[in-house]
């Protein structure tokens, strides 16, 4: 049986993919939009809370002078 070009390319699609149809990324893709946006939500009200830590600490050892 041959497969059609839309067949052919669906299924080399599937196998790059892990063996997802292309429905099937579509619908993975939305749910990862979805909680991006509300992560960015909780990112940007995390921001404007006034709360101490908004900025990460980075948090470095004692320097150390060279020896010549």
């Amino acid at each position: 049986m041959m497969l059609s070009l839309l067949e052919a390319e669906e299924e080399a699609v599937s196998e790059q993919n892990g063996g997802l149809t292309l429905e099937e990324l579509v619908r993975r893709l939305e749910a990862m939009e979805r909680e991006n946006a509300e992560l960015r939500g909780e990112v940007a009200t995390l921001k404007g809370s006034g709360t101490p830590g908004e900025e990460p600490t980075v948090r470095r050892g004692p320097r150390r002078l060279a020896r010549r």
